[in-house]
């Protein structure tokens, strides 16, 4: 069977061959862009043996490059790129650095952004020359005039023209239009590079395409056996191939955003503005601030606040509101929170047979816990009957008992916050849509017990690890969503007489156990 592959692989390539042949009387060039760094070894080593494929790949500005990478740079394989974290909507972000300053020898919020994010690209992979890869690619012409002042060598961009791929020229930077359609099929590459006759093209490889170890393999060994179809960096292109890119006039699709949107944005910003002259000023609160309002200028932060999606505009008022506080200033000019006058989102908890049944007002709807013959039965319901896409994973506390003292308080690792201390845990549960951790409090903090798997929303937990009624039992369900690459709250129990978004506002964030009012 594997000899009738290979003889299908090659006479595949072979076509390909062929077809460039036929309609290349020059080179070609193809540019890959990886979506993620996050590539199987297979992949890794399938490129390193290749002895014409290349690829750029986005780079934490902070971390530097990766393990896996370094192989594949050292060997020429890969060109890194500058990747943006979190990436805020450009456009937005640098509406806000047209206000009027008074911040003297200061650059905009925009730039000192963007050039703190090449200081630190620089110093962590030791290039000079770079281009940054965006996942949020609507950018204007001003702010591509800034790319290339602050020394961007390029950058892509899908905000240009109607939908087009290509390769252009903008006051001194090259940007990448990319082909975002390329074949998940590999019987379907040879077709889709003949209907494209640019003599650069810029082609998106996603997660998925990155993760088919056979599709990878085929793309390589074909382009190893192409005559005239070589795979280059975007270095190269911007040093070698200036006379083949492209000049176009300046239309781009504009950003927009609502009123109520814009007007915190403005004003958050004036505020951070202002907060560099005042006597009380601390560097490092005007960084944490800053970064704060690179997360409120997130695009599918902004796009769900302006969509007056309650979740989104919940969150966009949290992190408003946040940087308020951290610089001093109860509200922005005086405004009322969006959430005023939101009902209490109240959490009951009742007893049913064997168990509890928990109901919640909010992305988490409901969760039964019901003790039988040998396991200890979680089940958590959303409202469409299915796992809540807009939920990343669920830490689930249970307390053994009401004791002062007793258990954890701390939440697991990467979230921010307490339990009281009449809520402390002796195990947790940190949920997946198609697995599960369990952890069990120890004097040294959560000690992992088991994985265990998610089976239609539900968790089952041996009784070897837990036993006891879950009637008398206390829990906290905190539901975790990304947001920008950050973890926000968005969920959580609550029987207290305070709104969800009142007890989210207070620093630090702070919640009790909630328990069968009638154990």
């Amino acid at each position: 069977m594997t000899k009738y592959v290979i003889c299908a692989v090659l006479f595949m390539s072979t076509v390909f061959v062929s077809f460039c042949e036929q309609i290349c009387e020059q080179n070609r060039y193809i540019v890959f862009f990886a979506e993620t760094a996050d590539m199987p070894n297979a992949v890794v080593d399938k490129i390193l043996s290749s002895h014409s494929f290349c690829i750029t790949v986005p780079v934490n500005s902070a971390t530097g490059v990766s393990k896996n990478l370094t192989q594949l740079i050292a060997h020429g394989k890969i060109e890194v790129s500058l990747s943006f974290n979190p990436e805020p909507n450009f456009s937005a972000l640098f509406m806000l650095s047209n206000i009027d300053s008074k911040r003297l020898g200061r650059r905009s919020i925009f730039k000192e952004y963007i050039s703190n994010n090449l200081t630190d690209f620089k110093n962590n992979t030791t290039k000079n020359k770079f281009g940054a890869f965006l996942n949020h690619a609507s950018i204007s012409y001003d702010i591509l005039c800034c790319f290339a002042k602050l020394g961007l060598s390029w950058v892509n961009m899908d905000n240009f023209g109607n939908n087009v791929g290509g390769v252009y020229y903008f006051e001194g930077i090259t940007t990448f239009c990319l082909y975002m359609d390329f074949p998940y099929d590999k019987e379907d590459i040879v077709k889709w590079v003949q209907s494209n006759q640019e003599n650069i093209i810029p082609v998106l490889l996603t997660r998925k395409h990155l993760r088919d170890v056979e599709l990878m393999g085929y793309l390589i060994n074909v382009l190893d056996n192409s005559k005239y179809i070589k795979p280059v960096t975007p270095m190269y292109i911007v040093d070698t191939k200036a006379n083949l890119i492209k000049q176009k006039p300046q239309k781009f699709k504009q950003f927009s955003c609502n009123e109520y949107v814009m007007k915190k944005l403005y004003s958050t910003a004036n505020l951070i503005n202002d907060y560099v002259n005042a006597s009380n000023f601390k560097e490092s609160t005007y960084n944490d601030a800053r970064n704060e309002l690179i997360y409120l200028c997130c695009n599918q932060l902004l796009e769900d606040a302006c969509a007056n999606k309650s979740e989104g505009k919940r969150r966009f008022d949290t992190i408003y509101d946040n940087i308020c506080r951290l610089l001093g200033e109860t509200r922005c000019e005086n405004e009322t929170s969006v959430s005023a006058g939101v009902p209490n989102q109240h959490t009951t908890v009742d007893p049913i047979e064997n168990g509890i049944s928990i109901c919640n007002e909010g992305l988490l709807k409901s969760v039964q816990v019901v003790s039988k013959s040998d396991v200890i039965s979680i089940s958590f319901s959303f409202e469409e009957g299915t796992w809540n896409k807009n939920i990343s994973f669920i830490d689930f506390y249970i307390g053994l008992n009401d004791i002062e003292g007793a258990g954890s308080t701390s939440f697991l690792i990467g979230i921010n916050g307490f339990l009281t201390t009449k809520s402390g845990w002796e195990y947790a549960l940190r949920v997946y849509e198609d697995k599960a951790i369990l952890y069990k409090y120890s004097s040294d903090g959560a000690s992992f017990v088991s994985n265990l798997s998610v089976e239609k929303c539900a968790v089952s937990i041996s009784k070897k690890y837990i036993r006891g009624n879950p009637v008398n039992w206390g829990y906290q369900a905190i539901v975790v969503s990304d947001s920008c690459d950050k973890k926000i709250i968005v969920d959580f129990f609550n029987q207290s007489t305070k709104t969800k978004d009142k007890i989210l506002s207070i620093k630090p964030f702070q919640v009790s156990a909630v328990r069968c009012e009638n154990s």
